[in-house]
C-alpha cells in the first residue's frame, strides 16, 4: 500500500505524492512531479504502492500494466491506455 505520509503544508491532511513532501495541491512544482511519475509509471510491468493521487498525467501507454496498492484519487488521466 502507499505510504500515508501527510502532506508537509499546515493544516492539509492529505496524503503526500510518493517521494514528495507535499500533495498535488501544495506541490511547488506539480507538473515536473507528475512528469517524474509518468516516467517511473513507464518503466514497469509492476506498479506498486505509489500514490498520484491529485496529478494530472496526459498520453501514457500503460497497458500490460499492473497495479498493485496504488491510489489515482481526483488525479486528472488523459489519453491514458490501459
Amino acid at each position: 500500500m502507499f505510504s500515508f505520509t501527510r502532506c508537509e503544508a499546515p493544516g492539509c491532511d492529505l496524503a503526500a505524492i510518493t517521494g514528495q513532501r507535499f500533495c498535488a495541491a501544495h506541490h511547488p512544482e506539480p507538473i515536473r512531479c507528475a512528469s517524474e511519475l509518468a516516467e517511473l509509471l513507464a518503466r514497469g510491468d509492476t506498479i506498486k504502492d505509489i500514490n498520484i493521487a491529485g496529478l494530472s498525467l496526459e498520453g501514457l501507454d500503460l497497458g500490460k500494466r499492473h497495479f498493485y496498492g496504488c491510489s489515482f484519487s481526483h488525479a486528472k488521466l488523459r489519453n491514458i491506455l490501459f
